[in-house]
């Protein structure tokens, strides 16, 4: 664009003013070199991708959310034990009645035993609390995830936006440098020249913001990746910015498979199943096993005292309770229905959410060409007709000077639609789960 935009020289005057103008002129960012302008990060330490590395690692939220699957697994080991056998104690005596010397004392011990099948329903399902309790850990590190994302786009934005002051900022320096030389000539006047200079100290004082902005995002990055806000680490935003070649994607089934949300209420539903098969056994009393001893304390006469020992074992049977089992499996059924009505409904949202999102971006995507098309390039047009009104004195050097700053200039609404379209790309990579 340097090239196209380059002026034609009609005399010795202009022979000199043409290489400061080309100098100028290629400092100036062309629409297609926005998206892909860089800050030299040779001392990088993290960007986005190492970033959420160093979160998965290291962030204190996620640590304490991992101590619910060790939990669940600790259950799961439990839920494979027997119950615990019973020990009783026993002790009579007709103290209160007659006296006579009658009693006794015995010892026992009872076992229950549900069968193989009712524990082995119950370590069903422990199992699937273990899923739930792993989806429940995605689900935060993608929220964490999302956090970094959110923030490293940020601040390719500040960054992309510092870079366009910067450039914008040295073609004022070189206006002004240029303008100064006219002055004595009589081209420019000073006042010109305290304009321009007002105009590139408050660029400085804005690109100063963009520099306060851009290190209070990182302050706020530093927790999420298990650092104090006083820290202080470079960060390389320069791959922030999803899907930046190529056709944008839309919904697959892969996006179910990698939502926490989703999978989660497939494995609710498997554990409703679960609790519904275990409902079924607990809904009856399986049979108890007894061992026990007795002394037996009594007066016979014409014998007197006797004491006699007995040692036995006793199974107590339980009858048919009904419908029991029935109507504890009832809610199991319930939450099962629930799970796969949630199912639905999250995989209709997540269909929408990328569909708007995809929409977003390639809305704002067209905008950015119809832009170039229709502003920058009549911008462009506009410029070479006052270079050619310059070259035959139809117009003034501060005039030229200032639709060349204008062109720069015109840069920054193209700067709004590319953060817009950023921010949209970076919603579909969300909605569809597609993270580092």
């Amino acid at each position: 664009m340097a090239d196209a935009l380059a002026f034609q020289p009609p005399n010795q005057d202009f022979i000199m003013f043409k290489p400061i103008v080309a100098a100028l002129l290629a400092a100036a960012l062309s629409v297609n070199e926005l998206p892909g302008q860089t800050h030299d990060h040779s001392e990088a330490h993290l960007d986005r991708s190492t970033a959420i590395q160093a979160a998965l690692r290291s962030n204190k939220d996620l640590i304490a959310a991992r101590v619910a699957i060790e939990k669940a697994e600790a259950r799961l080991k439990a839920a494979g034990l027997p119950a615990t056998p019973n020990l009783h104690l026993e002790y009579k005596s007709d103290i209160l009645f007659g006296d006579e010397g009658e009693g006794g004392y015995g010892a026992a011990i009872s076992q229950s035993f549900p069968g193989a099948k009712r524990l082995s329903k119950k370590k069903d399902v422990t199992r699937f609390e273990i899923e739930k309790a792993k989806l429940e850990v995605r689900q935060r590190e993608i929220e964490i995830i999302t956090e970094i994302s959110e923030f490293a786009l940020d601040i390719h934005l500040v960054d992309t936006r510092m870079d366009h002051l910067e450039k914008l900022g040295d073609f004022l320096l070189e206006t002004i440098r240029f303008a100064t030389e006219k002055v004595s000539s009589g081209e420019i006047s000073p006042l010109d020249v305290s304009q321009l200079t007002l105009e590139k100290r408050i660029l400085e004082q804005e690109i100063a913001n963009l520099e306060i902005t851009r290190e209070r995002l990182i302050h706020k990055l530093a927790p999420l990746i298990g650092q104090h806000s006083s820290d202080h680490f470079e960060f390389d935003a320069d791959n922030a910015l999803p899907y930046s070649n190529g056709e944008l994607p839309g919904f697959d089934l892969a996006c179910l498979n990698r939502s926490p949300a989703f999978q989660t209420a497939l494995v609710k539903e498997k554990a409703a199943d679960a609790k519904t098969q275990l409902a079924l056994t607990e809904g009856k009393d399986y049979p108890t096993g007894r061992l026990f001893w007795n002394n037996e304390k009594g007066v016979d006469q014409p014998a007197g005292r006797t004491s006699d020992h007995v040692l036995g074992i006793s199974v107590s049977i339980p009858l048919p309770a009904g419908k029991k089992a029935d109507l504890l499996s009832l809610e199991s059924r319930q939450e099962k229905d629930q799970a796969r009505l949630a199912a639905a409904a999250i995989r209709f949202r997540i269909e929408n959410d990328i569909e708007h999102a995809k929409h977003e971006a390639e809305i704002s995507q067209r905008r950015m060409s119809e832009y170039s098309e229709q502003v920058i390039e009549f911008a462009d047009q506009q410029l070479q007709e006052m270079q050619t009104a310059y070259q035959t004195g139809q117009l003034d050097m501060l005039s030229l000077l200032r639709a060349q700053e204008q062109r720069v200039s015109l840069e920054n609404g193209y700067l709004e639609l590319y953060e817009e379209n950023a921010h949209a790309r970076l919603e579909l990579q969300l909605a569809r789960f597609e993270l580092p």
